[in-house]
């Protein structure tokens, strides 16, 4: 397979994803990397990295040796669990001398082993050293051959470091080995079953500086987690009448929000969250730290505001809804009021981490487009905002905050497509239509 030259945005830095699944015998295997490895584009393209894709480590290194400061050698199908701190413990390391940064595994023999799943190198210390080869393993049953890196690990010699805690943040799930991946799976598992139970303090994504509502909304629908829905309501404008409707897949979210408006004064948030916080898998506590985090990012968000006490205490008058719903299953918008101000804020819906490993992009497209179509059955006119489509890393240009009428469809056929969607992103009719 040639190179793939997938993403590119002038990054000084470039992730080379190892297209591996031509050697995977499990079919469900297969399916587990595709999925996880479209999220891996979605989330290296959302931190503006460049992006190939081949099957063959030396040639993509060669691919890119002379435009770039470092690689970032990944294997298909590796997970970043639920948060993104990957990045900024890689941009840290690349600032350290070193010529390789991996995975490095003494296995007795003349040269340790590198591990495939990730590595790092160093370009301007390749080019130096006349681009040379990796050199195959045994990962893939080949058992008369060393391992996998011991070319290139002898010629770095003692220019070669542990990638240190960039391990923590992510997982492989050894796809090579069947039984190896069904053990490491139920990780993954694990991060869904936390993601349907847990519910965080305080909101990951940013506040869109510019909501395009000329007056009060009469309803704003919003998924169910910490204090930004309040900043938007006040952006946008809202009347004694105005209705909030939480939606959510996790019912622990939902439940905690209702509590929220009804009995907490505005005052001391983190003690509230405290004494309300889900309970945690395995009956384990939260750490003091992120009591301590949440107290900061209350304290930085309500000095914001004129009077916090004042916009807390006119918020809880109005009218609520709490709507427990799964957006990636069938669900309706009977409890939605047509041909009134609504704005709907729906976040990373179609992109969430917990949930994308069992979720193809095509099915997590199909239900963005369902959304859509639905909406626009409601009301062509609704104000939707998103922060993430399904389709980012894909294409370019995504809708991402407007009325309903205007959000571009995606079209499997107007995307680009990854190698391992060679042959079955191909279909006849719009994906998400509900006739």
């Amino acid at each position: 397979m040639a190179v793939t030259p997938f993403i590119k945005h002038g990054s000084k830095k470039v992730w080379c994803i190892v297209d591996n699944h031509a050697r995977y015998s499990s079919s469900w295997a297969r399916e587990i990397s595709i999925n996880l490895s479209d999220h891996m584009i979605f989330k290296i393209d959302m931190f503006g990295y460049d992006v190939y894709i081949g099957d063959n480590e030396d040639e993509l290194l060669r691919s890119v040796c002379m435009d770039y400061s470092h690689a970032i050698v990944v294997a298909s199908g590796t997970s970043f669990g639920l948060s993104d701190k990957i990045f900024s413990l890689v941009d840290d390391l690349c600032n350290k001398e070193f010529f390789i940064a991996g995975h490095v595994l003494d296995r007795g023999a003349e040269y340790p082993e590198l591990h495939h799943q990730f590595y790092i190198i160093n370009l301007a210390e390749y080019r130096i050293c006349h681009c040379p080869i990796i050199g195959p393993g045994k990962e893939f049953n080949s058992l008369d051959s060393p391992w996998h890196g011991h070319h290139i690990m002898r010629i770095a010699e003692y220019k070669t470091i542990d990638i240190g805690d960039i391990r923590n943040a992510k997982t492989y799930l050894y796809y090579e080995y069947e039984h190896v991946f069904l053990k490491e799976l139920a990780n993954i598992y694990h991060n869904q079953f936390f993601a349907n139970n847990f519910f965080a303090a305080w909101n990951s994504d940013s506040l869109h500086t510019t909501i395009p509502i000329d007056k009060p909304i009469d309803q704003y629908v919003t998924v169910g987690i910490g204090l930004h829905w309040v900043k938007n309501l006040v952006t946008v404008g809202f009347t004694q009448d105005t209705t909030v409707i939480f939606t959510d897949i996790n019912y622990n979210c939902i439940m905690y929000m209702q509590k929220m408006i009804e009995s907490w004064d505005g005052v001391n948030y983190a003690e509230f969250y405290k004494q309300n916080c889900p309970m945690m898998p395995n009956n384990k506590s939260l750490p003091e730290s992120y009591y301590n985090q949440v107290h900061s990012e209350f304290e930085n968000f309500i000095a914001t505001f004129d009077d916090w006490t004042v916009t807390w205490e006119s918020i809880r008058k109005l009218h609520f809804k709490y709507i427990l719903t799964n957006y990636m299953a069938n669900y309706d918008f009977d409890w939605l009021e047509a041909n009134r101000t609504t704005l709907i804020n729906l976040s990373d819906l179609f992109t969430h981490s917990p949930y994308v490993f069992l979720n193809s992009l095509k099915y997590r497209i199909h239900c963005e487009n369902k959304l859509f179509n639905m909406l626009l059955e409601k009301d062509p006119n609704i104000i939707l905002m998103l922060t993430s489509r399904a389709s980012d890393g894909f294409i370019k240009n995504n809708t991402m905050i407007g009325k309903v009428k205007d959000f571009n469809f995606t079209n499997m056929e107007d995307i680009k497509h990854p190698p391992w969607h060679t042959n079955d992103w191909t279909t006849i009719k719009q994906l998400g239509q509900i006739g």
